[in-house]
């Protein structure tokens, strides 16, 4: 039998960015603070959300980051009817 030791991780990061030109005021609020649950999570203390959403005035956009993708931000924007064009991913 194999035993593997130490941390183990099928999580990665991301991160995104879009022009506030790009999408509407609806959709802004909506990507700041998510409906997690209009996707079919369940928000609890042992399964917090991790994405992290600000806007960057000074560069006009909306960004956002996360060290464990846990949420699919893909399908929460096209939900949204965020065009995935305008959406750059890093």
């Amino acid at each position: 039998m194999k035993r593997r030791f130490g941390f183990v991780s099928n999580s990665s990061s991301s991160s995104f960015t879009i022009s506030l030109e790009d999408i509407s005021a609806s959709q802004l609020q909506k990507i700041l603070d998510p409906d997690y649950e209009s996707q079919g999570y369940v928000k609890d203390s042992y399964f917090p959300y991790t994405w992290y959403t600000s806007v960057d005035k000074d560069s006009n956009i909306v960004k956002g980051d996360t060290g464990m993708d846990n949420f699919s931000m893909h399908d929460y924007f096209n939900h949204l009817g965020v065009d995935k064009e305008v959406v750059t991913w890093e």
